[in-house]
């Protein structure tokens, strides 16, 4: 009989731990990972969007996972197309076998960009979780560092795909990256199995820790999936908790890449950095001074390249001024290094809300619950929202563009978007894609004037008179006794 040395032992105690810690690892991992049953609207589909009688409701699956705030347990991280148009959502977990509990929407990106939800429990329902599955404590997933990952990264997707009952695991890696945009956020790339149920889901590396949510996949591709940057997430949490709408950092301006011949014109060296062609008001660049015909070449020490991408060893892929701006973090100094007729100038901002004009602009992707529309004799009437614009292009060809510049040009927000036939509407002539801005002469801005307006007059007058941008007119007539 061979005895083992002390070294032979430690060695095979420290294995032996090691495994333990592992297992502990995945099975917080999984533990932590919820199932998100919803009922809502589904898909807003154009008809749906221009006329909220039509709206119908369905159910679907989702994915999610337990995260701690502020230490504060109780939270759940999805993504915002599992939780928005919701009306109802419930959560299931491995650790309490098939009982449903209702959770909150603390905040949802409504435009999507970033697909980020934030979920709570009430007090009542956490407490009732906990003495279900027998625990003292909510188990969580933590953030990685996903700035600086690289592609050949190991990770494994966690989720709920065609709603299955246990959490499935599926391994691959980060495969690719693709760069921000003025609309969009970063995204990763992943061969790792994603299917319809797994997203709001973590993508996590070897030591559990998330790097982002398993969001989207490309259905005619094979094995290319999309998970939403957890440093990106991480960057817009505190808007969702306050439940505010999120907004990315964003510059205000209009912007050209760079040329030989533009930089020689304004009077540059060497071509590098973006030409600033705009400045639009209350933004951060106009707060920072920049100037239309500046070159902006660097951001907080970072060079940019005549294409408006990052020139640094520091990033392990492509990233462009879109990304830079994304990372900023709110009340963060910001510095510009610029060239401006040939001088170099370095200006300061600091990163704040951009400053919007609530009266000249069109919300964004309200969800439908938010959505304010009114039935009047045939016209059903919704302040203006780029759903509508968007919905009214498809439907009808009328550019959405064309009816952004009435919208400016008529200073209302409330837009005719459906026409019952046989409806005195009908037989006024007016028309989808009209504004209504006076009522009886007197002009109106938004459906809450407008109700209240409508409300007065009927009391005391047979007649109310609708005015719409386009000069068209119509006389609805109403019998008050």
């Amino acid at each position: 009989m061979v005895e083992k040395s002390g070294r032979q032992i430690m060695k095979k105690n420290i294995i032996k731990k090691s495994i333990k810690k592992e297992n502990l690892k995945y099975l917080t991992a999984m533990n932590s990972v919820v199932r998100i049953h919803v009922r809502g609207v589904l898909e807003v589909n154009p008809r749906s969007v221009l006329d909220p009688r039509m709206i119908v409701h369905d159910e679907w699956v989702g994915s999610g996972f337990f995260i701690k705030l502020e230490n504060v347990e109780g939270y759940i991280l999805t993504n915002g197309h599992v939780a928005k148009n919701a009306t109802h959502i419930e959560i299931h977990s491995m650790l309490t076998s098939d009982e449903p509990f209702k959770v909150e929407v603390v905040g949802v990106v409504e435009s999507l960009e970033p697909d980020v939800a934030l979920l709570k429990f009430s007090k009542e329902e956490l407490e009732r979780f906990k003495k279900i599955a027998k625990l003292k404590n909510l188990p969580h997933l933590e953030f990685a560092e996903s700035e600086n990952i690289r592609r050949g990264e190991e990770i494994e997707a966690i989720g709920y795909p065609l709603g299955m009952v246990e959490p499935n695991m599926s391994g691959g890696e980060i495969s690719n990256f693709i760069a921000g945009s003025i609309d969009s956020v970063e995204r990763f790339v992943t061969d790792a199995a994603i299917n319809p149920g797994n997203s709001g889901g973590p993508a996590v590396m070897k030591n559990s820790k998330v790097i982002g949510l398993n969001t989207a996949i490309v259905a005619e591709a094979v094995n290319i999936a999309f998970i939403t940057p957890i440093h990106i997430i991480k960057n817009i949490l505190p808007q969702l908790l306050a439940n505010e709408e999120v907004e990315l950092c964003k510059l205000g301006a209009i912007i050209q890449k760079n040329s030989a011949a533009n930089a020689e014109y304004l009077n540059q060296k060497v071509v590098k950095g973006i030409i600033i062609n705009r400045i639009l008001k209350n933004s951060l660049a106009k707060k920072a001074g920049l100037k239309r015909n500046d070159i902006l070449i660097e951001i907080n020490g970072l060079e940019i390249d005549r294409h408006g991408n990052i020139i640094s060893k520091k990033f392990p892929r492509r990233r462009n001024i879109f990304d830079l701006l994304h990372l900023a973090k709110f009340g963060e100094i910001l510095k510009f290094k610029i060239s401006r007729n040939g001088e170099t100038l370095r200006l300061k901002v600091k990163n704040e809300h951009f400053t919007k004009n609530k009266k000249a602009n069109i919300d964004v992707l309200p969800t439908v619950n938010k959505r304010i529309s009114c039935f009047f004799e045939g016209l059903v009437l919704q302040n203006v929202c780029t759903d509508i614009l968007i919905s009214i292009d498809e439907l009808y060809a009328v550019d959405g563009a064309i009816l952004y510049k009435d919208f400016l040009e008529a200073k209302s927000h409330i837009i005719i978007t459906a026409v019952d036939e046989d409806s005195q509407g009908a037989e006024l002539g007016l028309h989808i894609g009209d504004y209504i801005t006076h009522i009886n002469e007197k002009r109106i801005k938004n459906l809450a004037e407008f109700s209240m307006a409508i409300k007065k007059i009927s009391k005391s007058n047979s007649k109310i008179i609708l005015t719409a941008s386009s000069g068209a007119f119509g006389v609805f007539s109403f019998n008050t006794n």
